[in-house]
C-alpha cells in the first residue's frame, strides 16, 4: 500500500484478529500459523499472547497482505463480517481501482431495474452477503439492549431487505436499496466486485438480461472511463470484469508458453478460438500454461496448482520441487546471468503463493532475426515472462495495472522490507549473482530486480492474446 496510514490500519487489523488465536492450546498456535503464513514459535517462548505478538511481529510488512488474504480464506479463527469488510477494503485498495464517482453509481441506480436484478431470491441475497454487511441491524447499543430485554428480535437490514424488495416488491426502487447497504460511499473495488456479481450468472440465469444490464450499466460507468467486459466464459454464460477504458488495452491473453528448451514451431489453428499448436518435437520439451489466467495476472499458486494437477503430484512441496528444477533446467548453460537471477528471485525474495510469477519464457536462442527494416536484431535477450506486465502490455483490467502490484515495484518493495533468507514455495536456499540482460535490443546489464520485460511485440512466443 502506498498510504502508510493504510498499512498502519492493516496491521493493526490483522493484530485484532490474530488475537483471537488466544483461544487455541499452546501445541495449536504453530499449525495456525503456519496456516496463516506467520513463523513458528517455540512452545516456551511465553504465554499464548506473547507466543502469538511474537510471531507475527516476525511477518514483514511487505507480506502483511498476504497474511490478511489468508485470514479471509481460512482463518483458524472467527471473523465477523465488519472486520472481513474492513479487511478486504484495505487490501483491495492496493488494485488501484478506478474511481467510479457518486453522481455516476447514483444515476447507474436509478437507471437499473431492480425486479429483474432480484428475480431470484437467494442468489441474489448471497451475492448481498458477499459484499454488504446485510446482518446489520442499524440500532445503538442501547438501542439493542432495550428490544433485548422486551424479548423483541432486532430487526437488520436483511429483514428490511426481504421487506420491501420481495414480500412488498416495489417499496424500495434499486437506488433505496443501494442507498441501504452502502454502495454509494463504498470504496471503488468493492463497487466494481459488486456489479461484476451483479451481471453474473450467478444471480442472472439468462445471457440475454445479462447483456442488457451490462448495457444500462456501461451507459453509465464509460463517461467516467470504465465499462464491463467479457473477459471469460462459466459454463456457457459470460463473465463480465470491469476495466478502465483510458488504458491501452483489457484483454488477457489465453496462453503463456514458457520454459521451452528450444525454440518452439508455434501455429494457431483458429485465430479465433485463440487454439494454439505446438508442432515438432518432444511435446514436454515446452510448457503450455492452458488455463485462464486470472485477473489479477498469473499467481504463483496457480502455477504450482496446473503443474500438480498436469503432473498428478499428491505432495504440494514435491510438486513445488519439481516445478523449480524444471524451470530452472529450461534457462541456456551459456547463460549464467539468467540462472542467477532465478536462484537469486527465490533466495532473496522468497516469493509467497500470491506472489506475480516470473516464469523463463520460450524461444530465446539468442539467433538474430530480421526486423521490418531488414536490419537483424537480436532475439528477446531477457528470456523471461512477468505475467502481469504481459497482462499491461496485452491490455488487462485494473487489478493488474496499478502501479502498486507491477513485478519491478514489488519486487523492489520485497527486496527493501524482507529480511527471509528462504523461499516457502521451493524450500531451497541457495546463493548466486543479480545480474542478467534486460533488454530486448541490446545486450546491457542492469542490477536486479530488472525491468519487466513482455518479449516480442508480437507475443507469439510469450503469451498468445486472443
Amino acid at each position: 500500500m502506498a498510504d502508510s496510514r493504510d498499512r498502519s490500519a492493516l496491521r493493526k487489523l490483522v493484530d485484532e484478529v490474530v488475537a483471537g488465536l488466544g483461544s487455541l492450546t499452546h501445541r495449536e498456535l504453530n499449525p495456525a500459523f503456519q496456516q496463516l503464513g506467520m513463523p513458528p514459535v517455540p512452545d516456551d517462548a511465553g504465554s499464548k499472547r506473547e507466543r502469538i505478538e511474537l510471531s507475527l511481529g516476525q511477518v514483514p510488512e511487505a507480506e502483511l497482505p498476504q497474511v490478511a488474504q489468508r485470514i479471509l480464506e481460512r482463518s483458524p479463527v472467527h471473523v465477523s463480517p465488519s472486520r472481513r469488510y474492513q479487511l478486504e477494503d484495505l487490501l483491495w485498495a492496493e488494485d488501484a481501482p478506478p474511481e467510479i464517482p457518486k453522481k455516476a453509481r447514483r444515476e447507474l441506480a436509478r437507471a437499473l431495474d431492480l425486479s429483474e436484478l432480484a428475480q431470484h431470491h437467494d442468489r441474489f441475497l448471497r451475492l448481498l452477503d458477499r459484499f454488504w454487511i446485510a446482518e446489520d441491524s442499524g440500532f445503538s447499543f442501547k438501542e439493542l439492549e432495550g428490544l433485548l430485554v422486551n424479548g423483541t428480535r432486532p430487526v437488520t437490514l436483511r429483514d428490511r431487505i426481504e421487506r420491501h424488495v420481495f414480500r412488498n416488491p416495489g417499496d424500495w426502487s434499486t437506488e433505496d436499496l443501494f442507498d441501504n447497504l452502502g454502495v454509494f460511499e463504498a470504496g471503488d473495488a468493492r463497487l466494481a466486485r459488486f456489479l461484476e456479481g451483479l451481471v453474473s450468472a450467478d444471480v442472472l440465469l439468462d445471457e440475454h438480461l445479462q447483456e442488457k444490464t451490462v448495457g444500462t450499466i456501461n451507459g453509465h460507468l464509460r463517461a467516467v472511463g470504465v465499462e464491463l467486459r467479457v473477459t471469460g466464459n462459466d459454463g456457457g454464460y459470460p463473465v463480465f470484469t470491469v476495466v478502465p477504458t483510458r488504458l491501452h488495452g483489457s484483454r488477457r491473453p489465453k496462453n503463456i508458453i514458457f520454459a521451452s528448451f528450444t525454440k518452439p514451431d508455434i501455429r494457431f489453428r483458429s485465430s479465433v478460438d485463440n487454439d494454439i499448436e505446438i508442432v515438432g518435437g518432444n511435446p514436454d520439451d515446452t510448457l503450455v500454461y492452458d488455463r485462464e489466467v486470472p485477473i489479477e495476472g498469473l499467481r504463483w499458486r496457480d502455477l504450482h496448482a496446473w503443474w500438480q494437477d498436469a503432473r498428478e503430484i499428491s505432495s504440494e512441496t514435491e510438486a513445488r520441487g519439481a516445478l523449480y528444477q524444471r524451470l530452472l533446467k529450461s534457462l541456456p548453460d551459456n547463460s549464467e546471468g539468467q540462472k542467477n537471477l532465478f536462484i537469486a528471485y527465490h533466495q532473496i525474495l522468497g516469493p509467497a503463493p500470491g506472489d506475480p510469477a516470473p516464469c523463463p519464457k520460450c524461444g530465446c536462442t539468442g539467433t538474430t532475426g530480421p526486423s521490418r527494416s531488414a536490419a537483424p536484431r537480436p532475439c528477446c535477450a531477457p528470456a523471461w515472462i512477468f505475467s502481469c506486465c504481459c497482462l499491461t502490455g496485452s491490455a488487462s483490467s485494473w487489478r493488474s495495472t496499478g502501479p502498486s502490484t507491477t513485478p519491478a515495484t514489488a519486487a523492489a518493495r520485497r527486496i527493501r522490507a524482507s529480511t527471509r533468507t528462504w523461499s516457502p514455495l521451493t524450500e531451497i536456499s541457495s546463493s548466486g549473482g543479480t545480474k542478467c540482460s534486460a533488454s530486448a535490443t541490446t545486450n546491457s546489464s542492469i542490477s536486479m530486480p530488472p525491468r519487466p520485460f513482455c518479449g516480442s511485440s508480437s507475443r507469439t512466443c510469450s503469451a498468445a492474446s486472443g
